[in-house]
């Protein structure tokens, strides 16, 4: 699995719903910490993100879960902490009641330079075309590389595979007119609504089913689409025993959504994807 959701919620930002913003806190401070928005910042980003992951669980939920009844000293010292692992302002978490969502937080990191931060991949910035806007037009990442890799591909496509160019190949579902997702899933429906967007109950089946199945999921610490620290939580919440919760892997890398795009984190991602399949093999 690369750069992998299982759990939808984990993205919606929905009405009185907490976990999107827990989800997401990790990453953006990664981001912060990436773009020097962070004092002391030191120079080893997993264990900054570990001290952010801490945290969270400990203070950050728990603020959140009070709702309305956290007292406005409770809200300040939360605000100054937020402050402290993003490099936004305790003022603006506050006027925000501890919550940003990922698009505010495009937009608000590097405000002040008149730029905007990547969604793919956070460690990209580009110009900010509406410095009074609460969310991001664009995506710099996606900006950045797509092009290339789309004339690559239809270079490849037309050229070495001689695909007649009377025929259009679509790079992205979304470019076909009136495409739509469909996201029902057996077994996610109560009372004739859909409860809840997961594959989790999938492969909670898998693993206890057989006792040979391995899963790896390689994260990206500048993922601001589908944040790693979602799937931790997925993950852990699996109410499997731990004989089939080791056989989940997770791998890291100081990237985005599409790690191999940069060079250091390209060839970590072979080596544990190779590491990966051999030692499956050997069992």
């Amino acid at each position: 699995m690369v750069s992998s959701v299982f759990d939808l919620r984990s993205l919606f930002f929905a009405p009185n719903e907490d976990l999107s913003y827990i989800f997401y806190l990790p990453t953006m401070a990664a981001t912060s910490w990436y773009h020097d928005k962070i004092t002391n910042k030191g120079s080893d980003l997993p264990a900054f993100v570990e001290e952010v992951r801490a945290f969270t669980e400990k203070e950050y939920s728990p603020a959140l879960f009070k709702g309305n009844r956290i007292t406005e000293t409770e809200k300040s010292e939360i605000a100054g902490k937020l402050e402290k692992f993003t490099g936004i302002s305790a003022e603006i978490w506050k006027r925000a009641n501890l919550k940003i969502n990922a698009g505010e937080y495009f937009q608000e990191l590097l405000r002040s330079t008149g730029e905007t931060v990547g969604r793919l991949d956070s460690r990209y910035k580009g110009i900010n075309i509406d410095p009074m806007s609460m969310d991001s037009f664009t995506d710099p990442q996606s900006d950045a590389i797509s092009p290339a890799y789309t004339m690559g591909f239809l270079d490849y496509f037309h050229g070495s595979l001689n695909v007649s160019k009377d025929l259009l190949y679509s790079t992205s579902a979304y470019a076909k007119e009136g495409f739509k997702w469909d996201w029902k899933h057996q077994g996610n429906s109560f009372w004739g609504a859909d409860a809840a967007v997961t594959t989790l109950p999938d492969m909670a089946e898998a693993l206890s089913k057989d006792p040979n199945v391995k899963v790896l999921i390689m994260n990206g610490y500048y993922d601001l689409a589908t944040v790693f620290y979602a799937i931790e939580h997925s993950i852990s919440h699996l109410d499997l025993p731990k004989s089939a919760t080791d056989r989940i892997i997770m791998t890291y890398y100081e990237a985005g959504h599409m790690m191999y795009t940069h060079l250091p984190s390209a060839k970590l991602f072979r080596e544990d994807l190779k590491k990966f399949i051999e030692d499956t093999q050997r069992k």
